[in-house]
């Protein structure tokens, strides 16, 4: 997968990442946050945690996909869980 400025991310276990920023010289070239963290979190371009490459639950695994400026007639359930369900802690 190649990572992007200011997209977001899943990781394995399933939180958001995000925005990405591209950091040039470093052994990690992508920052971001991620759900439920303090701080900034940092991964190397084949999307790893660890800069050994090794498996890590907070490897990225996926795009995360908004439901921003969508109709709710055109939201998805996975919209749905994603945004308000999370909100409103019903998941």
């Amino acid at each position: 997968m190649n990572l992007e400025d200011g997209r977001f991310y899943r990781t394995r276990d399933n939180r958001v990442a995000g925005p990405m920023a591209r950091r040039l010289g470093r052994t990690f070239r992508w920052e971001g946050a991620i759900d439920g963290t303090e701080g900034s979190h940092n991964w190397t371009d084949g999307d790893h945690y660890l800069p050994s490459g090794a498996h890590h639950i907070w490897d990225l695994a996926d795009v995360a996909h908004k439901a921003a400026n969508k109709a709710i007639d055109q939201m998805t359930l996975a919209d749905y869980r994603r945004g308000v369900a999370r909100l409103r802690g019903t998941l």
